[in-house]
């Protein structure tokens, strides 16, 4: 004969944790399903922090990127401000002599001595150029280059050919092969030519009958 419980009465232990393994055994299943096995998760967390020190690299990098074209560009000023001052320091003895001859010209002086002076003037100041590679332009009897070139007027002229630069107005110069200063010049034009013979004789009695 079959003994039946009672509704009131409590379950025992074994039945209980019975129950309770039941309800968990699903859970503990699908997470079971969902983990990555140690292996995986300790490669990602390689690649984790592989990516992260790629990334401090590639901020380092940048910065020191910005630095260095911060140097160059402070390097260059100061070179080319260097430069500068001694460029104003070899011209500096040219100023020194034309202020003595300034002083010179309010005595006694011979147009043959001012004019020797200025020569001298002259070419102390071509010898600075020459030492910082600044050239004169030689213009006269080239041919016009308007990268040279500048044409102030225009000459009609049989003495030289079509283009050809007659006058140099004012020299212009170059360094290390850069115009600083083009040359102002006078550039050939053919003459225009004279009405031919019969074109003459043509209007003269063209122009007789006119007043007639």
């Amino acid at each position: 004969m079959l003994r039946i419980r009672a509704m009131s009465e409590e379950p025992t232990k074994d039945e209980a944790a019975a129950e309770a393994a039941k309800e968990t055994a699903p859970a503990g299943a699908a997470a079971a399903a969902g983990a990555l096995p140690p292996e995986e998760l300790a490669q990602l967390r390689r690649r984790a922090e592989e990516r992260d020190k790629l990334f401090e690299r590639l901020q380092r990098a940048v910065a020191d990127l910005d630095n260095f074209q911060k140097r160059v560009k402070r390097d260059r000023q100061l070179a080319e401000e260097a430069k500068l001052r001694q460029f104003v320091k070899d011209l500096l003895p040219v100023v020194d002599d034309m202020e003595r001859l300034d002083a010179a010209l309010s005595g006694a002086l011979s147009p043959d001595d001012v004019c020797t002076a200025v020569r001298l003037l002259r070419d102390k100041a071509r010898s600075v150029f020459g030492a910082w590679k600044i050239e004169e332009i030689e213009a006269a009897g080239a041919q016009f280059d308007p990268a040279f070139h500048e044409a102030v007027r225009f000459q009609e002229t049989g003495d030289a050919p079509a283009g050809a630069v007659v006058e140099d107005m004012r020299r212009g110069y170059t360094m290390r092969g850069d115009v600083l200063r083009a040359s102002q010049v006078v550039v050939a034009k053919e003459p225009a030519k004279p009405p031919a013979a019969g074109d003459a004789a043509d209007a003269e009695p063209a122009e007789g009958a006119g007043k007639e």
